[in-house]
């Protein structure tokens, strides 16, 4: 539902959108799990080139037994020193602060829900956002 809200900003840009999610799934918090990936696919929108390819994902995440959201872009990516302030809120409001505000309240609601959400440079180019979340009871 949540890359279904975003088509028309997806179809603007032309991205092709991959999508690897089982058909079956249930998520306990739905709405919570959706306000969480729409900051992560707003982002990934934002940043990736005309034409890229943006990858969500969700599975079982084998080593921690939790559910594991992925989205990953095409982007820029992000440098170490950002990197390392994604998650804390923003001090002065300027426009990369406000995109890191999102991340924030992104990142304060996968801790609400006994989660975490963290970040890791893509495989080739780009970033990619990790949510994880425990299983439903």
């Amino acid at each position: 539902h949540t890359v279904a809200a975003h088509r028309l900003e997806l179809d603007e840009k032309a991205f092709q959108i991959t999508r690897v999610i089982p058909t079956d799934s249930v998520v306990d918090h739905a709405e919570d799990v959706k306000d969480v990936l729409d900051v992560l696919l707003d982002n990934a929108i934002r940043h990736s080139p005309t034409g890229g390819t943006i990858v969500v994902s969700f599975g079982l995440d084998g080593f921690s037994n939790a559910l594991k959201f992925e989205v990953s872009d095409e982007g820029p990516g992000v440098g170490e020193e950002d990197a390392e302030r994604l998650f804390k809120a923003p001090v002065l409001p300027d426009e990369r602060d406000r995109q890191v505000m999102g991340l924030f309240l992104a990142y304060r609601r996968a801790r609400s829900l006994g989660g975490n959400l963290t970040y890791r440079p893509s495989a080739d180019v780009g970033a990619c956002f990790v949510l994880v979340l425990p299983l439903p009871a």
